[in-house]
């Protein structure tokens, strides 16, 4: 069968050129009441649900083109039980602080309570019968749900993100699919967020570093590339916006006039000052209940190695220098006090055994050249290693991860 491409950035979708019904899926994360309806969860932190609203009429067209064609289509509602046995309570906490309290009555019933109002997909994206519906408890889609089993089930690689928001939901789901090898495709008219600024830079995050998380593109290009027609109103909304660092997004004209939503103007933050067992953070002072104590914290130390912080690793930049020197020092004060410590730290198999063929064939095509002198990032390789300032104790655990 011959290749089929999206013309999307930082390369053409998917690697392989492998896309059809049979291996694809878009995934259509929380289009709910809570989240673009009126009175729901995002109308009452204060937001301007216009912005989530954006999403509604080209995903609509993508979703016409693909039960056409029968590809698959998965839709996730955001929600806790009734009883919110599955609500942590620093969730519930941080909700109620903006006037929105997970489990609380609003005008949508209870707020992000499953079988309430407000829970249900809207009208204009109601799944058919034959489409799968995922209910989560939590931000990302795979967690403590059977999502990836469903796919397994349909044998789907190709997996195509849209839905509610960019940069809660949708990217945080984007990030566990890509670590679980399924090859991701973002579309960015299809997707939006409550925040003009958080929306665009996750756009940028999701495709740098040769897209480590996968690719994006609009919905017009998606269309493109499995043969259908696409509307012209569609194609002539979309402005090509330059992101910085050589990566670009196609986006609608429109939401060049967003204006990022400050959290400051609905917080209701509690006014007290400083105290024991609290860190001074922000938007609030940390953590929420006040306990911090070296029986229930700890401290995470994740990725300081050689290839990211020494000047003659592949990943190194010169602005890493502060960080590590800031970090080095929480840490030595972490130690005293006597907090526990992990220390995380990234590398594959030296036969790339333990990653995606996704994974392995942007670490080949899209970094050509050579490793440099502390070799590749890699188990065993010097670059692997610890930065002498970071190193863990004997006493404290490491973490190994590929992804």
């Amino acid at each position: 069968m011959a290749q089929r491409h999206v013309a999307s950035q930082p390369y053409p979708w998917p690697f392989d050129g492998d896309l059809r019904p049979e291996n694809t899926a878009l995934l259509a994360i929380d289009m709910q009441t809570d989240f673009c309806g009126k009175g729901g969860y995002v109308d009452s932190m204060g937001y301007d649900i216009s912005m989530t609203r954006a999403p509604i009429e080209p995903l609509r067209l993508v979703f016409e083109s693909f039960r056409k064609q029968g590809f698959h289509i998965i839709h996730t509602r955001e929600g806790h039980k009734p009883s919110l046995a599955d609500c942590p309570a620093n969730k519930r906490w941080r909700s109620r602080q903006i006037g929105a309290g997970i489990g609380d009555p609003g005008p949508c019933g209870r707020v992000l309570v499953r079988g309430e109002p407000g829970w249900n997909l809207i009208p204009e994206l109601q799944p058919t019968e034959a489409e799968e519906v995922i209910d989560k408890p939590g931000k990302g889609s795979f967690v403590a749900t059977d999502l990836d089993l469903i796919l397994k089930q349909k044998h789907v690689k190709n997996l195509i993100l849209t839905g509610i928001t960019t940069d809660v939901c949708v990217g945080t789901t984007m990030r566990e699919a890509n670590d679980l090898g399924y090859e991701c495709l973002l579309l960015s008219d299809c997707t939006a967020a409550t925040d003009y600024g958080n929306y665009m830079a996750t756009l940028k995050t999701m495709q740098q570093a040769g897209g480590v998380f996968g690719c994006v593109a609009a919905a017009a290009d998606l269309l493109k590339a499995i043969g259908e027609k696409v509307p012209f109103a569609i194609e002539e909304s979309l402005s090509d916006v330059d992101l910085g660092d050589g990566l670009r997004v196609k986006m609608p004209k429109a939401r060049d006039q967003w204006m990022p939503t400050s959290l400051a103007e609905t917080m209701v933050a509690p006014q007290m000052g400083t105290k024991k067992g609290f860190a001074q953070a922000d938007p609030y002072l940390w953590p929420f209940d006040g306990q911090l104590r070296k029986e229930n914290t700890a401290l995470l130390s994740i990725n300081f190695q050689k290839s990211v912080f020494d000047p003659e690793g592949d990943f190194a930049k010169s602005n890493m220098q502060e960080v590590l020197q800031k970090s080095a020092e929480v840490l030595q004060m972490m130690r005293f006090k006597g907090f526990p410590v992990l220390h995380i730290r990234t590398g594959q198999a030296k036969d790339l055994s333990d990653t995606s063929r996704r994974a392995a064939w942007r670490h080949v095509s899209q970094t050509p050249r050579r490793p440099g002198p502390l070799g590749r990032l890699v188990r065993g390789d010097p670059g692997w290693d610890f930065v002498p300032l970071m190193a863990a104790l004997p006493k404290e655990a490491v973490v190994e991860k590929p992804t």
